[in-house]
């Protein structure tokens, strides 16, 4: 959800709309919300498909030397990419803190 967010707002805007609403669902199922919070902010940091995502992506948009398709396809790869990553590095750090989802 923090991922999908962040392609169309700022990731730290995203943090702020995601972390929010995870944590009362999580508390809701009977889960400790560390780990979805997490996940929902590493996704919210992945977000780099447009210009409005981070500074960096609006420096290098702003005069041309990105296009937007190129930026958008760049996106879509990492999105793809950085998935399993996450659910990775979530249940990686997860089990070192021994927290269990």
């Amino acid at each position: 959800m923090g991922l999908v967010i962040s392609e169309t707002t700022s990731n730290t805007a995203s943090v702020g709309i995601v972390v929010p609403i995870i944590i009362p669902i999580a508390l809701a199922v009977g889960v400790d919300p560390i780990i979805p919070a997490m996940a929902g902010v590493f996704g919210a940091n992945v977000g780099a498909m447009l210009p409005v995502s981070t500074p960096p992506n609006a420096i290098v948009y702003g005069p041309g030397y990105v296009p937007m398709i190129k930026m958008i396809g760049t996106g879509i790869f990492i999105d793809i990419i950085c998935i399993p990553l996450i659910f990775g590095a979530v249940v990686g750090i997860g089990s070192l803190i021994a927290l269990h989802a």
